[in-house]
């Protein structure tokens, strides 16, 4: 039987470590995968094949070379002859892109712990046509898989006859300041799920956005922060901007992206069991509603339409926006009850430029209500993804777009397939440590196991048919696959 789960532990580290390093990070961390068999990818950037390309001279008598997650070679080479003749080994390495950014080549390093001898002299990167593969302009774009080859070159003014010498060394990536928008959304979509799971926090919010229903904005349920906001608006700014700090802006190589964003509580899915409740009167008015989720819009672009054109993608009049809704369990007078969850992805929309008041010729905020899905393919598992939108256009009459309450409530039989699929494998391995507990008995499986029983155990109280709302299979289907993929290889799963 084979150790494999050192590969798997690895991996699932790899997921928790991508969102750390979320800022701007370079993945230089050395978890170790001791196998090469086929498990659920990482969101990360990382190497997936390290191959000896071409030696030059006849002075080198073997070359080994091996990786470690992400992106550390380990290389090894002996010499022969004691002419002193140019010896170099080229390596291949094959780099895999595995998130939504994009990713520049930051140049090389002795890996943490190690050091570069001596008796190597230079490392050269290059691309397979020649071409310098050069730190700080070479990229990787999302989901591409890319190889460069790396050149080490051995000291040739010294007799190296019968030495032997290693080196590990990391290549660095970073993010590109081209994904700099995405990634502080990205920070942005983490603090708003901290915010409503820690009370202090979600209190200030909901407690804000019932004293502008009753003393602002009478039935007006969102808040943002907004450019160019004043008077009783500026409140909702700075009940934002202390609640989300310096997530709202990052900056990198020089450049800046500042987050504007809308928060909405409303019943989106239809369901009041899951959700906030709120009541809210003012004089002889009352407004009630049970069943609320938070809904976050976020966008990067400048929402002043006098900027230029430049700014975005296609219409100074559209920004493009992101939605992420969260909900809970909620108890019979709709109180929340747990945590609040994310539902669905983070789907990618526009919506119309307009001032926070909602006036058309206005600027600085965005039309919550006419946001519309731009045509995209969102990836769940390695083995199901679906997409929303048939529309062929970007803007404003293209066909088949959607809103974010047509989008929640869809169902999706393949969905529902990929959750029994997980669901099964996961039995089977748990079948299968249990018929082996003397060979599992060991620290390294303890987290991986009790990670897999528990998301068993999840998804096996969950109620999923094929009436049940895509959005709420989504979270799950991710645990699952999280959890399922140290054991693969011992239930002969690819």
């Amino acid at each position: 039987m084979k150790k494999c789960l050192i590969a798997g532990t690895s991996l699932i580290l790899a997921f928790a470590f991508c969102f750390v390093c979320i800022g701007y990070a370079q993945l230089v961390d050395t978890l170790t995968i001791t196998g090469k068999m086929e498990v659920t990818a990482p969101q990360a950037l990382y190497i997936t094949k390290v191959e000896v390309s071409g030696t030059v001279g006849n002075g080198i008598a073997t070359q080994t070379c091996d990786y470690e997650f992400p992106t550390t070679v380990n290389t090894s080479a002996s010499f022969k002859t004691t002419n002193r003749t140019s010896r170099t080994v080229t390596y291949a390495i094959t780099v895999k892109n595995n998130t939504r950014y994009k990713y520049v080549y930051k140049g090389y390093e002795a890996a943490p712990g190690a050091t570069i001898t001596s008796d190597l002299t230079s490392i050269t990167t290059k691309y397979e046509n020649g071409q310098a593969f050069q730190g700080g302009q070479a990229t990787v774009a999302p989901g591409e898989t890319l190889t460069f080859y790396a050149t080490y070159q051995y000291n040739n003014s010294r007799n190296l006859n019968g030495k032997s010498t290693s080196a590990e060394i990391n290549y660095k990536f970073g993010i590109h300041v081209d994904s700099l928008g995405d990634l502080a959304l990205e920070r942005v979509l983490i603090r708003f799920g901290e915010i409503l799971n820690t009370d202090s926090t979600y209190q200030d919010l909901i407690t804000h956005i019932d004293d502008k229903y009753v003393n602002q904005d009478w039935q007006a349920n969102y808040i943002g922060n907004v450019w160019g906001a004043s008077g009783a608006h500026s409140a909702d700014t700075q009940t934002v901007e202390r609640l989300f700090g310096e997530q709202l802006s990052l900056t990198m190589d020089g450049v800046t992206k500042n987050i504007t964003l809308l928060i909405k509580r409303d019943n989106f899915d239809n369901n009041e069991r899951t959700g906030d409740a709120y009541v809210a009167t003012n004089g002889g008015n009352r407004t009630e509603n049970k069943g609320c989720e938070m809904v976050l819009y976020m966008t990067a672009n400048n929402l002043d339409k006098n900027i230029d054109a430049g700014e975005y993608s296609a219409d100074r009049n559209q920004a493009d926006v992101y939605i992420a809704v969260f909900t809970c369990q909620s108890d019979a007078n709709g109180k929340p009850v747990g945590e609040w969850y994310q539902i669905g992805d983070v789907y990618k929309g526009y919506a119309p430029i307009v001032s926070y008041d909602g006036s058309a010729n206005g600027t600085g905020s965005f039309v919550t209500d006419d946001w519309t899905s731009i045509r995209t393919t969102y990836k769940v598992t390695s083995q199901y993804s679906y997409t929303i939108d048939d529309g062929n256009g970007r803007y404003p009459n293209q066909q088949g777009t959607q809103d974010i309450r047509e989008i929640l409530p869809q169902v999706d039989v393949n969905a529902v397939n990929e959750y029994n699929r997980l669901l099964n494998i996961a039995q089977r391995e748990i079948d299968y440590i249990n018929a082996n507990a003397d060979y599992f008995n060991e620290d390294v499986f303890t987290e991986p196991i009790a990670k897999l029983q528990e998301t068993h155990s999840k998804a096996s109280s969950m109620t999923v048919n094929n009436r049940t709302p895509r959005a709420h299979i989504i979270k799950i289907l991710k645990e699952l696959e999280n959890a399922v993929y140290p054991f693969l290889s011992y239930i002969g799963e690819n």
